[in-house]
């Protein structure tokens, strides 16, 4: 299974909004990197892991198409840690429109679905919205995707204010899935539509 993040931009932006994104994420995951002891570092090792780490990126575009990209993310923080970060520093892109971080990308399996929702859910007095997008998906795919979640959360439904959003992102036989808390914005970090 793969985790990563989808990114929709303007058409015909998406190198541009690739190379923003990657500069940021990279920046991101390095800062990320906590020292306990600094008396205790050898030099010569760190620096040789920081060119390891940059021969191996660990963002790499999973696929593309017209306006939007998965991109794949073999970093240690996940999508929903790096999201976060993002809206916590405030950070906004010029070519990139929205961000939707997919802790797990699997070809569609309800209980895949089920078992991801099992084991995210923890305050069960809390309220839940599911965010559904679809592209090239069989005709019945919205309907296996909201029984596999409904079936096994018993949390009340708010579609105004709700604290978890489960988002699903349906490619075709694929399903993304993350919960997210806290996010107003609809995704948006596009510089334009930024409400800063």
């Amino acid at each position: 299974m793969k985790s990563g993040f989808y990114v929709s931009c303007k058409k015909g932006r998406e190198e541009k909004a690739f190379k923003e994104f990657l500069g940021v994420l990279t920046n991101l995951v390095d800062s990320s990197k906590t020292y306990d002891n600094y008396e205790n570092i050898n030099i010569r090792e760190e620096i040789l892991k920081e060119v390891k780490s940059l021969e191996k990126n660990p963002f790499k575009i999973y696929f593309q198409y017209r306006s939007m990209f998965f991109v794949s993310n073999d970093s240690e923080l996940s999508p929903s840690c790096i999201f976060r970060a993002l809206r916590e520093r405030a950070i906004y892109f010029s070519y990139i429109q929205r961000i939707i971080p997919i802790d797990e990308f699997f070809k569609f399996d309800s209980d895949k679905i089920k078992s991801f929702i099992q084991n995210k859910f923890m305050h069960l007095h809390k309220s839940y919205k599911i965010i559904y997008e679809e592209r090239f998906v069989p005709e019945d795919t919205r309907l296996k995707v909201f029984d596999s979640i409904t079936n096994v959360v018993n949390l009340k439904v708010d579609l105004t204010s709700p604290y978890y959003l489960v988002v699903v992102q349906a490619l075709k036989n694929n399903v993304g899935i993350s919960i997210i808390t806290d996010e107003p914005s609809n995704f948006n970090f596009s510089k334009e539509n930024s409400t800063k």
